[in-house]
């Protein structure tokens, strides 16, 4: 079992006065998006430590999933397998086997039951 609890993701999101306007708007919208982040990143601590099978994370496109979960698996010091959506379904169980003992990340997961002739 890993021990990252010490390996805290840190979420900067200074405002540059030159590019967005310093309001509480806008400084409630950024702490509620770091708020966000660092739950995710907890959530994925808690997969590398071995206290959760997974998480299931789902969000807009762009807004860091992806770079959330594979900093904090990087900062526990994890084996972990980033998949995108271009692999079958039956291919995913290869690749499970292969990898017993890692954590797996698939990427994009609705795209792989539509994408059904990937290779």
């Amino acid at each position: 079992m890993q021990n990252c609890n010490s390996a805290n993701l840190q979420v900067e999101t200074e405002i540059n006065s030159n590019m967005i306007p310093q309001t509480s708007a806008t400084r409630n919208a950024l702490e509620g998006y770091e708020q966000i982040v660092n739950l995710l990143a907890d959530r994925v601590r808690s997969v590398a430590q071995g206290f959760q099978t997974g998480p299931y994370i789902t969000g807009r496109s762009g807004v860091g999933k992806t770079y959330t979960v594979r900093e904090t698996l990087e900062a526990c010091r994890t084996h972990s397998v980033f998949l995108n959506a271009r692999i079958t379904p039956a291919a995913i169980f290869d690749l499970i086997e292969e990898h017993a003992h890692s954590i797996i990340v698939i990427d994009d997961v609705p795209l792989l039951f539509g994408n059904l002739q990937a290779s």
